[in-house]
């Protein structure tokens, strides 16, 4: 008996597999334009006329897609619904109008193909037509007078679509039709906008001729010409501010035309803009002129441009944050930039708000021609920021050992300290810059110096894991068992952050296990209470070992 039921159950699973490879080959068929076999399989199978393939388009979209107009015909004949859609929604009309299949689109409308239905995402026909560009299809729709502006998920209509792209021929049959120009998406942009950032002026025109406002602004403040501005189109620039467009707009972060120009590099639409009169210091929500976005470029062209307007340009305005333009430049390392503000007889010692000078911005970015024209302008070589750091320290933190060299050639204060009593040698030390460490030590640092927490190079070094930085202190003699104020030694920092290879380095140069800080704990204790193992192992065989030879 079971072996009954088994051979019915392999019969049957056997028909399915057939079947399901007869419905296959007809949606295959419907794609591929094989009439006769799609015939056959339809009167086997009659209710495959509306069936959905796994990907839920129906045999009627495939052969729309495929623009086989006598399988379109036949389907329809036997009853397949034009008006199905699948998974997402689309339906026959609309993958045809996308391919810009036009005879299959003229019957597929003959036969009651609705027009206006919309997609999952809000999608209609002429949406479609219209962003593939498909100018016949487009006119062939029109003629059925669908509702022209209908707006997707997003808020876009078919002229948006068309415009964004800058389908010229299409945008003009939209609009001849009564395309709206005036409507917004989602995010406030209109068919105008979305024509100035793709940057075609025939369609920018076309827009404006049927009453598109120039002056309109998005959620995020843009107009047509600020889109322009950022996108580089200098021709769209011309003409939508010959038509009106206001060159003073800004956007929600405040920047203008200008400014996003500039930003960009854009040296002829900043050349046109000023010349229109533009307010060329107006400043953006974080105080930032043109200029200012002009000097973050590594491209110098238009910073050059303001520069040479210096009698109209404030060049010694300062952003939010307090950052000049002279400051700008010498960040970036633009020598000419800043030669050229300085003859301007600005302040070369102007501050930001932490207190930082064009000179630090130099020092900090590695630009030793800057640091070596600023200092023969008269900075102050010790001069210090709001932290109490110099250059020195500066240069030393992010390792720029030219920097460094320059300085100390030029006497800058080696032991200076900030406000927590660090010195550049320690802040090398920390970060790990052995050949700062290396300069400085040349130099005459003091290798033992403590800031106000009484912390040494060393113990930076150890308790950052900067074992080349241990190394090289502990062979130029700094005292390995010197404390901080809290009584801790080099061995218990590396003890409690875990440095198993520096705490074995610092007991081979002499450093006392036993040594207490002022709680009382020794370095055995801090790696316990951390759970270093390892270290805890070897700090009890350094015990053992010392217990072994007094005995």
């Amino acid at each position: 008996m079971k072996k009954l039921i088994l051979f019915f159950l392999i019969l049957i699973s056997g028909a399915q597999a057939q079947n399901q490879k007869e419905i296959d080959n007809f949606f295959k068929a419907s794609k591929d334009g094989d009439l006769q076999f799609l015939e056959t399989v339809l009167k086997k199978y009659p209710d495959l006329i509306n069936t959905t393939h796994t990907n839920g388009w129906t045999a009627l979209m495939y052969a729309s897609e495929s623009n086989h107009l006598d399988i379109v015909k036949h389907l329809i004949e036997e009853g397949s619904d034009p008006n199905r859609g699948d998974n997402d929604g689309d339906r026959a009309l609309m993958v045809a109008s996308w391919f810009g299949h036009i005879n299959v689109v003229k019957y597929l409308l003959s036969e009651n193909a609705n027009i206006n239905l919309k997609n999952n995402e809000g999608k209609t026909a002429i949406i479609y037509a219209s962003w593939a560009n498909q100018l016949k299809v487009v006119k062939i729709l029109l003629e059925q007078k669908p509702e022209l502006n209908f707006q997707d998920n997003e808020g876009w209509t078919a002229l948006m679509f068309a415009s964004n792209l800058g389908y010229k021929d299409v945008v003009q049959e939209l609009l001849s039709r009564g395309a709206d120009v005036r409507i917004k998406d989602n995010n406030g942009k209109t068919a105008l906008i979305n024509a100035a950032w793709k940057g075609d002026p025939a369609v920018v025109e076309l827009l404006t001729k049927h009453g598109a406002n120039v002056n309109v602004q998005d959620f995020n403040g843009d107009t047509a010409l600020l889109v322009a501005a950022n996108q580089g189109h200098l021709d769209v620039v011309k003409y939508l501010s010959e038509q009106g467009s206001d060159l003073d707009t800004k956007d929600i972060y405040g920047k203008t035309a200008l400014i996003k120009a500039s930003q960009k590099g854009y040296l002829d639409i900043v050349e046109y803009l000023v010349s229109q009169g533009i307010d060329i210091n107006t400043k953006d929500n974080k105080g930032k002129t043109a200029l200012n976005y002009a000097l973050e470029n590594e491209d110098t062209k238009v910073a050059e441009f303001f520069l040479s307007k210096t009698d109209d340009v404030d060049i010694s305005s300062k952003d939010s944050n307090g950052v000049t333009p002279l400051m700008q430049a010498s960040k970036n390392g633009n020598l000419e930039a800043v030669k050229k503000i300085i003859s301007k007889r600005v302040n070369i010692s102007s501050k930001d708000n932490w207190g930082k000078s064009a000179f630090f911005y130099a020092s900090e970015n590695n630009h030793l021609n800057v640091v070596q024209e600023l200092l023969n302008q008269g900075t102050d070589i010790n001069e210090k920021n709001n932290k109490g750091e110099t250059a020195l320290f500066v240069a030393s933190f992010y390792g720029n050992l030219p920097i460094v060299k320059y300085l100390l050639s030029q006497k800058a204060n080696i032991d200076t300290t900030d406000n927590d009593g660090n010195t550049a040698f320690i802040y090398s030390s920390k970060r790990n810059r052995i050949l700062v460490v290396r300069e400085l030590l040349s130099n005459g640092a003091s290798k033992d110096a403590k800031a106000y927490n009484g912390m040494t190079a060393l113990m930076h070094a150890s308790e950052q894991g900067n074992i080349e930085i241990v190394k090289y202190l502990l062979s130029q003699g700094v005292d390995v068992n010197n404390k901080a104020f809290n009584g801790m030694t080099a061995l218990m920092f590396a003890a409690k952050s875990g440095r198993l290879e520096i705490v074995k380095e610092l007991a081979s140069g002499g450093a006392d296990p036993s040594s207490k800080d002022n709680n009382g704990m020794t370095a055995l204790f801090y790696a316990s209470e951390n759970e270093h193992i390892p270290i805890v192992e070897f700090l009890e065989s350094l015990e053992n070992t010392e217990k072994a030879d007094f005995e």
